[in-house]
């Protein structure tokens, strides 16, 4: 009896049909490391082969992965873009910084800075650097391979301004088929397998206004001012204040961005998080991690599991508050404020939920840690229970508050450009209704993005995905 291939089961959607963009590969390392061992699994199950090429669909850093591991196999490769180049996502994006091994704190190798440790040949060489320098140099990668300056034994064509959601994919039977063909009104082509890593189809970053319209904030991948001192719009020394919205990744991020100028290893250096890991109490939250993952890989399709996200969070809160109370008997508080707080910022981070959801662990426990420097730089309560009546809230954290509009404290039609006008924020507390905040000079959504998979939901919507390729 033939045995089944986990690898392939999680992607597969339909016979010769795999989807990575219905799942949550929330980092570029997760990206890779997906294309790369599915595009291995289908070569050693004979699903492609020399006569049976490879068609990718979608030219990010798991489309482009996919294709040059399978031209390295030997197995040709179409890979279908509808931009005019790969890699578009990250391109001309400097403020956002890439690396593959910072988010797996507190594991041994969290601090590697690429992917060296596992042994393994990627296609994409994976370095820490700025989204910029990585796209540009992954395109360089593709460049070679079309030219000929790097030869592989497998063909690599792309076809560049196809929008692939036009096209069919019917079964030929051991094959997958794509027609019309570009070009080809009657036109058939025929593959072993067909990858969809189409990617995310929107973000969701705006609110409504409350004079109409939406203020639409920055987007994640874009080259924004955040992180600069009075976030780019005004003198460091005037006091400006920001609000971010949102349980995730990206919310994390641009609290600590807004409120420090920095995030990941270099903030948790600054802190001495990263010289003191092995000292630091992380049981909870090494505990907190697998059963956090665990609830959320093993969740019916769709469901939320907010009491698994709430346990979760709360294995952090202590080990904050363990860190925290370390701090105050130094006496560390006053002076690790003083190192990393801009004073010129205030912040408040709203999380729509009773606890943040899915998000990596140095993340949470960075934004749990400056929220609390803040709190003490600022004079505001960190957190409290929810306030009766329309009344204004102040909290640096604001657990189950939900963003419900913004209202212009200055005449303007609300839109792209809202970045530095003040605007009182409408929210919906737990229990007791609308309350406000603000003004606030800066509006961040950050409500996740709108996934739009190729040919549809993987079967397996989450799982535990390897630090690295076994070998």
């Amino acid at each position: 009896m033939a045995r089944l291939d986990q690898v392939l089961s999680f992607h597969r959607v339909a016979e010769r049909k795999y989807e990575l963009s219905g799942l949550r590969t929330g980092s570029v390392r997760d990206q890779i490391l997906r294309g790369h061992l599915l595009v291995e699994r289908l070569f050693a199950s004979g699903e492609i082969d020399a006569g049976q090429p490879l068609l990718v669909i979608g030219g990010g850093a798991g489309g482009v992965t996919c294709a040059l591991t399978a031209c390295g196999l030997g197995i040709d490769v179409t890979l279908l873009e509808l931009n005019v180049d790969p890699l578009q996502t990250q391109l001309g994006v400097t403020t956002r910084w890439l690396d593959p091994t910072e988010f797996d704190w507190p594991q041994p190798h969290w601090t590697t800075g690429d992917m060296s440790w596992g042994r393994i040949p990627f296609a994409l060489r994976y370095v820490a650097d700025d989204a910029d320098a990585l796209a540009q140099l992954w395109t360089q990668a593709v460049k070679d391979v079309l030219t000929g300056v790097t030869p592989l034994p497998g063909m690599l064509e792309i076809l560049f301004g196809v929008d692939a959601r036009k096209l069919l994919y019917p079964s030929l039977g051991h094959a997958i088929g794509v027609k019309p063909w570009p070009g080809q009104p009657g036109g058939v082509r025929s593959y072993g397998a067909a990858v969809s890593c189409i990617g995310l189809s929107g973000e969701r970053t705006s609110v409504a206004s409350s004079t109409g319209g939406e203020l639409i904030g920055p987007a994640f991948w874009s080259a924004d001012a955040l992180a600069q001192p009075g976030m780019g719009f005004a003198p460091p020394t005037t006091r400006v204040r920001a609000l971010i919205s949102g349980g995730g990744d990206g919310a994390q991020q641009d609290f600590l961005r807004i409120l420090t100028g920095k995030f990941g290893t270099d903030l948790a250096t600054d802190l001495g998080i990263a010289q003191q890991t092995a000292a630091l109490p992380v049981s909870d939250a090494l505990l907190a991690e697998d059963l956090g993952r665990r609830a959320h890989a093993w969740a019916e399709p769709g469901a939320a599991p907010e009491r698994a996200y709430a346990d979760w969070h709360s294995g952090y809160v202590r080990v904050a508050e363990a860190i925290w109370q370390d701090w105050l008997a130094k006496g560390l508080n006053t002076s690790l404020a003083a190192a990393v707080l801009r004073p010129s910022t205030d912040a408040t981070w709203l999380v729509g939920a009773e606890a943040p959801g899915y998000c990596y662990g140095l993340n949470r426990l960075l934004a749990l840690l400056v929220a609390r420097l803040h709190a003490q730089q600022s004079g505001r309560p960190l957190e409290g229970s929810d306030a009766a009546g329309d009344k204004p809230v102040d909290q640096v954290i604001l657990y189950g508050y939900r963003l419900e509009s913004v209202t212009p404290q200055t005449a303007h039609a609300c839109g792209t450009k809202c970045l530095g006008l003040p605007h009182l924020v409408n929210v919906n507390g737990p229990t007791t209704g609308r309350h406000h905040l603000g003004p606030v000079d800066a509006v961040v959504v950050r409500h996740g993005v709108d996934q739009k998979p190729l040919f549809t939901w993987a079967p397996v919507s989450e799982q535990l995905v390897p630090f690295d390729v076994p070998v």
